[in-house]
């Protein structure tokens, strides 16, 4: 396989959109579900749609400062991620990464010891770059 240096930008996802508005409108029925004080439904609920609003801003639509918005991936797996808020910060790529047709979840860990998570769903890039991701994780998870 050829190692050439791999960048990515991250777009906005509309079936992460999809997806997160479903898993928290599904989290809405819950707290109307249980019999608990009205203050205590009504404090669950805005909980849920403040997750909600504030996942599909950073994971989703990417919109936020703390949006990762670029991968960078050199010859030697040395990863890069870019924030929207312009910081930079140099990744390992760790163990336990999945990778489907249909999206690739990566962890990360940067060099001041923060896990970062990242769901990279089929609608986020282009179809040639998301199949040279998938390769490119594939390929530096098995040659460890």
């Amino acid at each position: 396989m050829s190692k050439a240096r791999l960048s990515v930008a991250l777009l906005a996802s509309r079936r992460a959109v999809l997806l997160l508005a479903l898993l928290h409108l599904g989290a809405l029925v819950a707290p109307l579900l249980v019999d608990i004080p009205l203050w205590s439904q009504a404090l669950l609920v805005t909980s849920v749609l403040s997750s909600g609003a504030y996942g599909i801003c950073a994971h989703a639509l990417r919109c936020l400062p703390s949006s990762i918005t670029m991968l960078h991936c050199d010859a030697n797996d040395n990863w890069r991620l870019e924030w929207r808020g312009g910081q930079t910060h140099a990744a390992v790529l760790l163990t336990g990464a999945c990778v489907h047709p249909l999206m690739t979840v990566m962890c990360f860990r940067l060099a001041d010891g923060k896990l970062v998570s990242l769901l990279i769903l089929t609608d986020a890039l282009d179809s040639d770059q998301f199949r040279r991701l998938r390769a490119r994780v594939r390929y530096a998870l098995t040659n460890r």
